[in-house]
């Protein structure tokens, strides 16, 4: 009896040392500090701090007692190399770090410190890697590592290796695109121009459709069409590059590159044969932008917008206004603003302008001047259409 309470205190004591070292790690340490995994735990518990203190000789001894008694604990391995580097001794740091690794690729500040190592040695292939295992175990460390991994995005060794990784759909690549988009325009453009990604376009929508409107912005028109030509099949591309409204030159899916309409005030809703009309309603006394989109106009050359207004209430107080800019990285610069006269009962537009030298990709905005009357302004706004016009020499002027 007396040895079966001894074992069951033995197993108490070991019980409570696991539990308080994972709540309480710095607790567990003062009440056991003959227990490996509790001294391990005290030293993963300062290293995730990162807690500043001194790095003393009986640290090391304590560590290596430890590591004889759970020789395979990845954080007493890592802890150990820790304390070698912070001792200025490199090589047995990193051959500490290495056998951590071994151990557990799953060790993410393991993976962290060899990749801060392999980048001060400019080895990029070999930082990719340690990046790649810890975003496949901590996905959240994006934050972390997507800069780091977009200046190894110059190597062509660094670039295939993603691209590859896109083919075998690791899931933190679109999300890397999604960064790169915004950061490095031509890193960007290499990803997501790879064949390896562009056949698993699905996955990678929000990034293209990101690229091609800040390639477009930035005057790279050759590429924005090459990146927009990936989010739609070829025989479905111009439909989608429309200017007229129809399924494909309406879904918000494209972002910028397709009409969005300002959902307060407006909506487009399907009719027959795959198109869609605009349905307003403005409140009286509000100026608003009804909708919008870039697109690709040809610089120097004369278009003609031309669409039917049928007018669900009185509209001789509200006027309605196209707005055309060019959409450029610097910001907006407007070129023109044609008004159309107060409709009161339905009735045919058209409006004449000339693209700008320089400008080949325009935000188009419709925009309503609401009136005074009270009166909400509701119309419906169908077979909008642009084509090319000769301009006579006087516009081609202007």
């Amino acid at each position: 009896m007396f040895f079966g309470m001894f074992l069951a205190f033995d197993a108490f004591v070991y019980s409570n040392a696991m539990n308080l070292r994972r709540s309480a790690p710095q607790t567990a340490y003062s009440l056991y500090r003959d227990n490996a995994g509790v001294i391990a735990a005290r030293y993963n518990d300062l290293a995730v701090k990162g807690e500043k203190r001194d790095i003393t000789e009986g640290d090391r001894l304590e560590l290596e007692k430890a590591l004889r008694a759970e020789p395979l604990n990845r954080m007493l391995v890592r802890s150990l190399a820790i304390w070698y580097d912070l001792n200025r001794q490199p090589k047995m740091a990193l051959a500490g770090m290495q056998i951590a690794s071994a151990v557990s690729r799953r060790d993410v500040l393991t993976q962290l410190w060899l990749v801060e190592y392999r980048l001060r040695e400019a080895k990029s292939g070999r930082a990719y890697r340690h990046i790649d295992v810890a975003l496949k175990v901590r996905p959240q460390l994006a934050s972390l590592l997507y800069p780091r991994l977009a200046t190894l995005m110059a190597d062509p060794l660094v670039s295939a290796n993603v691209a590859l990784s896109a083919k075998s759909d690791t899931r933190w690549v679109p999300g890397l695109a999604d960064y790169l988009v915004e950061q490095d325009l031509s890193a960007a453009y290499t990803l997501l121009n790879s064949p390896s990604v562009r056949a698993k376009s699905t996955s990678y929508t929000s990034a293209f459709r990101s690229l091609a409107h800040n390639l477009a912005r930035s005057g790279s028109i050759d590429r924005a069409r090459t990146i927009a030509e990936t989010l739609v099949s070829s025989k479905q591309y111009d439909q989608w590059a429309d200017f007229g409204l129809n399924r494909l030159s309406g879904d918000p899916d494209f972002g910028n590159l397709s009409w969005l309409s300002n959902t307060d005030y407006a909506s487009l809703v399907p009719t027959e044969r795959e198109q869609l009309e605009l349905q307003v309603s403005v409140p009286s006394d509000q100026t608003v932008e009804l909708m919008g989109r870039g697109i690709f106009l040809l610089p120097g050359a004369g278009y003609q917008i031309e669409g039917t207004i049928k007018p669900g209430s009185d509209l001789r107080d509200t006027q309605l206004q196209w707005i055309m800019a060019c959409w450029r990285n610097s910001g907006e610069e407007r070129y023109f603003a044609g008004k159309l006269p107060p409709l009161s009962t339905s009735g045919q537009f058209s409006l004449t302008f000339r693209v700008p030298d320089q400008c080949p990709y325009t935000k188009v905005v419709l925009q309503a001047l609401g009136g005074s009357s009270g009166i909400p302004a509701e119309f419906t706004l169908q077979s909008l259409k642009l084509k090319r016009v000769e301009l006579d020499a006087d516009e081609r002027r202007e």
